[in-house]
């Protein structure tokens, strides 16, 4: 069973190096989430995170800028992922298609990728 487990594992894992190769790699939210996948995806460079906290806009989390997320508007939409590391991805779902961005192809849920450990694979 683990030996399946693992399998199917590498196999998200190559999806996902696929998915990001030769992205810019943008979080959206700086909490407990977002900890989680920067530590746990060390494989991929963060080029910032989003927040809708203005107090945090100019700020740090975990070593990278955090930016309002209208900064989003003036990325080419084919060059970025965002990974959506919140308990309100419903919430941000809506604010980023207003933006044009598309599920699964501009953005995704990162709460699929919280429990994997990808320093592991």
């Amino acid at each position: 069973m683990i030996g399946s487990y693992r399998s199917f594992i590498k196999k998200l894992f190559n999806i996902l190096i696929h998915f990001l190769q030769n992205k810019k790699i943008i979080i959206f939210g700086t909490g407990s989430l977002s900890e989680k996948l920067s530590l746990n995806c060390n494989f991929a460079e963060i080029a910032y995170y989003i927040d809708n906290n203005k107090k945090k806009w100019g700020t740090h989390f975990m070593g990278v800028e955090v930016k309002d997320p209208r900064n989003l508007l003036t990325e080419n939409k084919e060059d970025i992922v965002i990974i959506v590391a919140s308990q309100y991805f419903k919430d941000i779902s809506l604010q980023l298609n207003t933006f044009g961005f598309v599920e699964n192809i501009h953005y995704i849920d990162g709460s699929i990728l919280g429990d994997i450990d990808f320093n592991l694979i």
